[in-house]
């Protein structure tokens, strides 16, 4: 046997010993009932479901030669219930995007995401913190970060003496 083929199968022991301990974890859970086990899961399932009901809108970004622009997708969400601002070198996007569902309509699905959001995006030290400027069209949030203007100067040539 070559000895690849015997650590491949020390790695293949070590899996079924890793699959046995979460058996063994799990037996007293399935021997306790069919209720409580369903509870168990039930309980997980409500954890992870309220982990992941978190809004946090899709963004995309672009760099030009004059400005970088955030383009945050924001349906539904009005401009008073955005705030934008700068904190030190991140620029910091918060806002609420709220349920408005009324209670006696029974839906049968809701895939829309609602609550409180925050999107963090690292600046360059290269930008314009004071002009920067946000707008909302057609459920998109624009944000131009302007770049810093660097002056040309007519005379950027420097002339090299010949020895």
């Amino acid at each position: 046997m070559t000895t690849k083929q015997e650590e491949f199968l020390r790695n293949l022991t070590k899996g079924n010993e890793f699959l046995e301990s979460i058996f063994n974890k799990t037996k007293p859970v399935l021997k306790t009932g069919k209720d409580e086990f369903e509870l168990m899961i039930s309980d997980v399932l409500t954890k992870l479901e309220k982990a992941t009901a978190l809004f946090s809108p899709r963004a995309n970004i672009k760099e030009t030669k004059t400005a970088f622009f955030v383009e945050l997708d924001i349906p539904g969400i009005n401009k008073s219930d955005i705030e934008i601002f700068v904190d030190k070198d991140t620029l910091v996007v918060t806002g609420k995007r709220e349920r408005d569902l009324v209670e006696a309509e029974k839906y049968t699905l809701i895939e829309a995401s609602y609550g409180k959001f925050e999107r963090r995006f690292n600046l360059p030290a290269d930008i314009e913190k004071e002009y920067i400027d946000g707008k909302i069209e057609n459920g998109v949030l624009f944000i131009e970060i302007p770049k810093k203007i660097e002056e040309v100067k007519e005379d950027n040539v420097i002339k090299v003496n010949i020895r």
